[in-house]
């Protein structure tokens, strides 16, 4: 997983305006990582979609045949993508799920997630 650092500097290749452009160069330049930390939580309030969430088909894909149903997805999910039913995880609330985040995936033992190419939705995103 990428520390705090590389994942700002990661969010550079979205569309954001000056302002939020100079606010993030200015974190990375000045601040400790732990302080980074702090500042990435509250940075993501520049966060927005181009287009309405229904509309951007963003979400985990299961390989049935990988899957073991750990349910470790199932746990980890805040925003309940995932259902457990009829012994097997589901994906049953898939615009739910936060456009561009696939840490699921890291979590599956099987690598049984999958996900749509991030850079076929980077125009989605924008910092403003």
């Amino acid at each position: 997983m990428k520390n705090v650092r590389e994942r700002l500097e990661y969010l550079k290749r979205y569309k954001m305006t000056i302002e939020v452009k100079e606010e993030l160069d200015r974190a990375l330049e000045t601040m400790t990582d732990e302080e980074l930390e702090d500042f990435s939580k509250e940075f993501r309030k520049h966060r927005h979609t181009t287009k309405d969430r229904k509309e951007i088909e963003w979400y985990p894909t299961i390989d049935r045949e990988r899957c073991v149903s750990c349910k470790l997805c199932y746990d980890f999910c805040p925003k309940s993508v995932y259902s457990f039913m009829d012994e097997m995880v589901k994906v049953t609330n898939p615009y739910e799920c936060v456009l561009m985040c696939s840490h699921c995936t890291t979590l599956c033992p099987e690598c049984a997630i999958s996900f749509p190419k991030d850079e076929d939705f980077i125009d989605y995103i924008e910092y403003r």
